[in-house]
């Protein structure tokens, strides 16, 4: 079943979980099942700017004002419809809030990728790229958890430099 919490982008109180089927990814597309991620301050700041910076449109929602709240994580593809990307690779990168995702591959290396979806073109590619794991040191799998908190603020006080 797939699970997405919905925050209405006039008043942050307001939230929603909503749920339905699975998703089956298209030709070209993977399932990803999203096993974690962080919550901080980044999140609060991605609603609280997300009209004026984009980040409502990384994952919209079928309804107004209803929006996803975008998080960092980790994810496992479950099924995979997209050449050279395995059922069971793990991935960290920029999430909706909710245990699943469809995600389209675009140009892949062993080290990552882009998501193409098409409603994902324009918008910034730090946040449209996604880590393979299974190409990292053993010692960087295992800090999963580490990373999904502190590789975005990393990125944050870079960018902010």
């Amino acid at each position: 079943m797939l699970t997405e919490m919905w925050v209405d982008r006039t008043d942050y109180h307001h939230t929603r979980v909503v749920q339905g089927d699975l998703p089956t990814p298209g030709e070209g597309e993977i399932l990803v099942a999203i096993d974690k991620f962080a919550m901080t301050a980044n999140n609060v700041t991605y609603a609280a700017s997300g009209d004026m910076f984009g980040y409502w449109q990384f994952y919209p929602t079928t309804e107004d004002p209803w929006g996803k709240v975008t998080v960092w994580g980790i994810g496992e593809v479950l099924a995979s419809h997209a050449e050279g990307i395995a059922v069971g690779e793990r991935l960290y990168g920029f999430f909706p809030m909710a245990s699943h995702v469809v995600m389209e591959p675009g140009e892949s290396s062993e080290k990552g990728f882009a998501d193409a979806m098409p409603h994902r073109s324009e918008l910034p590619g730090l946040y449209n790229y996604y880590a393979r794991t299974k190409s990292e040191s053993v010692q960087l799998q295992a800090l999963e958890d580490q990373r999904c908190i502190f590789f975005p603020l990393f990125m944050t006080g870079y960018v902010i430099a």
